[in-house]
């Protein structure tokens, strides 16, 4: 009889170890998977934050042509490439997202464009020939 004590209390005591360490490494992996969704998020508004420093420096630059108006713009820019490589650092195992990323780099490509050609205008004629800056400040903000 004490034989049976002595097993039963072993095995209610394996199956207590067994039960906390599937709910241990359950919680880990749901630790892990919202750390990892929380660095995405952060990175995803660096990208829009740094899309709408480019965007205030391009304005303040087709309004006032002062070459210290673009600051904002070139450092979003470098800020936004930064934040591409990690964004695709943090997606290396998931091609839908990957795919997304390119999307808003061809998008962000293609505002640029858009972009410098302005620069290049209000550098060449000034700002009040800026090629009517408030359509194409609305056709750089469609793009975004």
């Amino acid at each position: 009889m004490p034989t049976r004590i002595v097993r039963a209390s072993l095995l209610i005591a394996l199956a207590v170890t067994v039960t906390a360490a599937a709910v241990w490494f359950s919680s880990e992996a749901q630790r892990s998977a919202a750390n990892r969704w929380a660095a995405q998020a952060r990175t995803a508004n660096a990208m829009l934050t740094a899309m709408f420093d480019q965007d205030s420096g391009l304005r303040g630059y087709l309004l006032s042509g002062a070459p210290a108006s673009l600051a904002g713009y070139a450092a979003g820019r470098d800020r936004l490439s930064g934040q591409l490589i990690a964004a695709r650092a943090q997606a290396k195992n998931n091609p839908g997202t990957l795919a997304a990323i390119d999307e808003q780099n061809a998008a962000a490509t293609r505002w640029q464009a858009i972009a410098e050609s302005q620069i290049a205008i209000v550098r060449t004629r000034g700002p009040g020939h800026s090629s009517r800056s408030e359509e194409h400040t609305s056709e750089l903000q469609s793009h975004h």
